[in-house]
């Protein structure tokens, strides 16, 4: 196998006690958000929408073949849209020509009835492998934008869930994104999730590392700090002692995740539900950002299925947290992570 460390790439040898072929989930992700793995499909004038998806998804979903993978993770919704036709999302404007403005999300490429994910999900079938829908449950806008909120929001697809309800969508460093803590959105998520597991025969759900920004030094004041407030003053009013805003933050990421992963086995439980949280576990513990409790999730039944962290390291990646004894280093990260599973 090839990996990346830095900008060199290099050929190593994995140990034989990291390879286990009929455990292994050999995948690669397939971006959509700004065209990074898949081109738009309205560019090339002598291919209609339909074929220019079919011809790029043929050509990758041969090479996954060829070089034995078994699952593609394919990313259905890299904002609050849609690469199928939804009934709750708009179409994502990365299926056009000039996708980079926001003004053609919304607007079907040309499809004429084609379902280019029903598509998708049957090639990927007819070559063996699973197919995992890859969703991003927070993010509304994916550039930095400068211009004011409204004018922004404004500039989405009509029937954008944060178009039309922006008292729950907060911006933090040029970009949108939903409230986590918000009943609505954690409903609409679920929503979303729900209408792609019941219309298509997926074989998994799957989430990457975007939950919350890393708000910084400022996290305290920053992004949904007032909701915190009317909880810190809610449950003191009650009689209880109120989660420090971290924790708080973690919960709420906690209870989409669960809600997520009853969702979808109240509609199969052959379905799986997937995250993959950043690698390092210390960074995700921060008090200023990322929110993201894997110790929990890998510890119950409740919440995921499997675990993927990013562990972009080298087998001689020298880094080693000093309280809490992590190391970069591949193998050792790995045991690392295995280590948090203490659910069966």
């Amino acid at each position: 196998p090839v990996y990346l460390n830095g900008n060199k790439t290099e050929q190593v040898t994995i140990p034989n006690e990291y390879i286990n072929k009929k455990e292994d989930f050999r995948t690669a992700w397939l971006s959509t958000v700004a065209n990074i793995d898949i081109k738009d499909v309205t560019s090339n004038p002598n291919l209609s929408a339909e074929e220019s998806f079919k011809q790029q998804l043929t050509s990758i979903l041969d090479k996954f073949q060829e070089l034995n993978f078994n699952a593609v993770t394919f990313q259905v919704s890299p904002m609050l849209d849609a690469w199928y036709p939804s009934e709750i999302a708009p179409w994502s404007q990365y299926l056009h020509n000039g996708g980079s403005s926001y003004t053609y999300q919304g607007k079907d490429p040309g499809f004429n009835g084609f379902d280019p994910l029903a598509w998708l999900i049957s090639e990927t079938h007819k070559r063996g492998m699973e197919f995992h829908a890859w969703f991003n449950p927070y993010r509304v806008t994916n550039a930095v934008d400068t211009r004011p909120v409204d004018v922004k929001l404004n500039e989405l697809a009509e029937n954008n869930f944060a178009r039309n309800n922006p008292d729950l969508v907060y911006e933090f460093q040029n970009k949108l994104f939903l409230d986590p803590g918000e009943p609505k959105v954690i409903e609409y998520a679920v929503a979303r999730v729900t209408e792609v597991a019941t219309k298509y025969d997926i074989d998994a759900i799957h989430f990457d590392d975007y939950f919350y920004p890393n708000l910084g030094s400022k996290y305290k004041t920053a992004f949904d700090n007032i909701e915190y407030n009317a909880y810190v003053s809610k449950t003191i009013d009650s009689g209880k002692k109120p989660n420090t805003i971290d924790v708080w933050r973690r919960n709420n990421v906690n209870t989409l995740v669960k809600k997520v992963y009853a969702a979808i086995k109240d509609i199969d439980s052959s379905v799986q539900f997937g995250i993959s949280p950043a690698g390092n576990p210390v960074n995700l513990y921060l008090t200023q950002g990322n929110y993201v409790d894997v110790k929990t999730w890998m510890a119950s039944d409740k919440y995921i299925d499997y675990i993927c962290p990013q562990l972009y390291w080298s087998f001689e990646n020298t880094y080693t947290d000093k309280n809490t004894g992590f190391s970069a280093a591949y193998d050792k990260a790995l045991d690392y992570w295995l280590s948090l599973r203490t659910s069966s």
